[in-house]
């Protein structure tokens, strides 16, 4: 193969990681928008402890940031943010998280859950998972997911790797 070929290749490489970088940091940008949004206005409801005022208060919120921002920030969306209940653990993943996230999922499919909507989704973050503890509490049955953050960046040969690999499932799938 020709030199040319091969810088050409190698660049296409580097723009296609950049624009996957840029990609997932605009997605997680986004994501934790809405669960700041979800859990700012949970927080305010939870403090009210009224189903009412909960309702009025998303109909109010959801009008006012509809105006300035736009459709995303629609009535049934806003009911989606709070409904992705996050919740950020320090540490190992503990069995007793499960009990608080679905004390939380409880509360807000009772107290909040809207006709004809999905159930709230629980999402765990840990910084490290017990993959055996996990499987054994049958998250995904309460609808509880737990997924690991890092805690600083891999080296770049492990991050390479697991890029290639990426890279080799998706031309797979779309092959």
């Amino acid at each position: 193969m020709d030199t040319n070929k091969i810088l050409f290749i190698e660049l296409v490489l580097l723009i296609e990681d950049g624009k996957r970088l840029l990609s997932f940091a605009a997605n997680a940008t986004i994501t934790i928008t809405y669960w700041r949004v979800g859990k700012r206005i949970n927080d305010d409801v939870f403090k009210n402890k009224r189903a009412g005022y909960g309702k009025q208060i998303v109909e109010t919120v959801s009008q006012q940031l509809t105006e300035q921002y736009g459709n995303n920030y629609g009535v049934k969306n806003l009911r989606r943010m709070m409904q992705f209940a996050k919740e950020l653990k320090l540490g190992k993943f503990k069995a007793a998280y499960k009990e608080q996230m679905e004390l939380y999922l409880r509360w807000l499919e009772e107290k909040d859950r809207q006709k004809g909507e999905a159930p709230p989704l629980g999402l765990i973050l840990c910084a490290e998972g017990n993959q055996e503890q996990i499987a054994l509490l049958q998250l995904e049955k309460a609808g509880i997911k737990v997924a690991e953050y890092l805690t600083e960046l891999p080296n770049r040969e492990l991050l390479k790797q697991k890029l290639h690999r990426t890279i080799e499932q998706n031309r797979k799938l779309l092959g």
